[in-house]
């Protein structure tokens, strides 16, 4: 068993750094709001009626993020679009296609670009260059750029805290500073309590560590915490490159749930995650709490 309090521990399986990256999330998010904020937006950007977040992996998961947070309290509805082109009902200058992609050279995502642009969609771009960051300068068209060397996944404040801002300076949604103000400030408390300089007997992150371990997580969530649900897996894919799997509540009571009767041997090397909050339906809650879910 690895001393999850031991600095060489991660030393020796972290040597990119990741996890002192992943405790500056609060000032990443912090700048990258900041500078979303004073983003110059084209006058007629204001009237749409539709929102189109396309993208890939690391990026696309913000979209989903951005979608679960103010989907509900947004004048237009948000689609997230994870595929080549766009879908059927994208046309016309009432609709806005945010391209993401943290390299801006995602094949998807540059379909997606190249696909509104010739619908006469309104079009921005959210990366750090490549072949998006070209396009969008050459047409003219509004461009977040940040700098960042290092993985998608890890730049996940650089790519969801931009749409937020956006989408809060056209109206779509109401003003989201206070909602950003308090979730870096949650962040931050935080990396008190689950970083690596919190000693494992109050340290929830390396207890489930130490739970995960030979073990295939299964991850759930509902409402908001559905894309935590796949991001979690998402992570734990790339980073402990470990099989994983996600589903959501309450969709999973309707088909998963079969298959429990007849996978005791898979259960016994799987460990269910249930992630909950207080915006949970108290259906989905109560159905949390049914121990025949897990």
């Amino acid at each position: 068993m690895n001393d999850l309090d031991s600095r060489a521990t991660y030393d020796a399986v972290d040597s990119a750094r990741m996890a002192e990256r992943l405790s500056g999330l609060p000032q990443q998010c912090r700048e990258a709001y900041q500078n979303a904020s004073a983003l110059a937006l084209l006058v007629d950007y204001q009237n749409i009626r539709h929102i189109i977040l396309a993208g890939m992996g690391g990026s696309a998961i913000s979209s989903s993020i951005t979608q679960a947070i103010y989907g509900s309290a947004a004048r237009v509805p948000i689609t997230v679009w994870r595929d080549y082109g766009l879908p059927a009902f994208a046309q016309g200058a009432d609709i806005l296609v945010i391209v993401s992609s943290k390299s801006g050279d995602t094949e998807e995502a540059l379909s997606a670009y190249d696909e509104a642009k010739k619908r006469r969609c309104k079009v921005m771009g959210v990366t750090t260059g490549g072949q998006l960051g070209r396009l969008a300068q050459s047409s003219g068209v509004p461009l977040f750029t940040f700098t960042f060397e290092h993985t998608p996944r890890e730049a996940i404040g650089w790519l969801t805290l931009p749409l937020i801002a956006v989408l809060g300076r056209l109206g779509v949604i109401p003003d989201p500073a206070q909602d950003v103000a308090e979730a870096i400030s949650v962040m931050a408390a935080a990396n008190e309590r689950i970083g690596i300089d919190s000693p494992a007997v109050r340290n929830p992150a390396k207890r489930l560590g130490g739970q995960v371990m030979d073990r295939q997580p299964i991850i759930y969530g509902a409402g908001i915490l559905t894309p935590v649900a796949r991001r979690w897996k998402a992570v734990l894919n790339e980073n402990a490159k470990l099989l994983a799997s996600w589903d959501e509540l309450p969709e999973l009571n309707h088909n998963t749930v079969i298959g429990y009767d007849r996978a005791e041997a898979v259960w016994q090397k799987s460990i269910v995650i249930q992630l909950r909050c207080a915006h949970d339906h108290p259906r989905v809650s109560r159905r949390y709490d049914d121990e025949d879910i897990c």
